[in-house]
């Protein structure tokens, strides 16, 4: 048995602590880090194959491992995708029905004549007429933002005393010709984020409803750009 002297020791310590290790951080990287880091891996030592002669684990796993993760990030991709088109569908499809039950609830008051059986004979709730308010004023203080969500608009105005619903239309060609305005949405709040807008200059307006089927006049429109 060989013994060390206290110098000797510490120099094969020192030279142990001096020998250079690979290093990866690994858990730094998120999965597209990773997959380019474990092709960059994956390249480098089979360019260089002589020095590695015995990987572990062997290269062809190691790419298999790499092809996994990459398919796996396409299909979370393509699945996130389908998931923001289908939630568009469905906003949609929602502002598509509301459209339409409206429309159906007209149709009904006009064939009901206030006649609360026939209301119910069509599925429908009976709203109890209060006594009137009056003629809705004019909606004031419009204003618009960006909104964080594509084709989208923030959209903000003041209070009507007696309101119900608010309705919202938009414009793309000149404001100033009535038939260029469609319907876009309604409101129940003084606040609405309106979807499903064309990218570029939009203009929009917002009109008071109260308990009567004749809305208040619109507000001055406001400008806003989508993005």
């Amino acid at each position: 048995m060989v013994l060390l002297s206290v110098t000797e020791w510490a120099i094969i310590q020192i030279d142990y602590h001096n020998i250079m290790r690979a290093k990866l951080g690994i858990y730094k990287l998120n999965p597209l880090e990773l997959a380019a880091l474990g092709k960059g891996v994956h390249t480098s030592m089979s360019a260089n194959a002589a020095a590695f002669p015995n990987p572990n684990p062997p290269l062809p796993e190691l790419a298999g491992l790499i092809t996994t993760l990459g398919d796996k990030l396409r299909a979370k991709e393509a699945a996130e995708v389908a998931l923001r088109v289908a939630v568009e569908e469905v906003r949609a499809a929602v502002v598509g029905l509301r459209r339409g039950l409206i429309g159906t609830q007209s149709y009904v008051d006009n064939v009901a004549g206030g006649a609360e059986h026939i209301i119910r004979l069509a599925g429908m709730g009976v709203r109890s007429g209060p006594s009137p308010i009056g003629a809705m004023s004019r909606v004031e203080k419009l204003r618009t933002s960006p909104s964080s969500f594509e084709g989208a608009v923030k959209v903000m105005w003041a209070r009507v005393r007696g309101a119900k619903a608010y309705l919202i239309e938009v414009c793309t060609g000149n404001p100033s010709v009535e038939a260029n305005w469609r319907h876009a949405d309604i409101a129940t709040k003084t606040s609405k984020v309106v979807r499903g807008l064309a990218s570029g200059k939009v203009w929009i307006r917002v009109c008071a409803k109260g308990t009567d089927e004749h809305p208040g006049p619109w507000s001055d429109p406001a400008e806003e750009i989508v993005r």
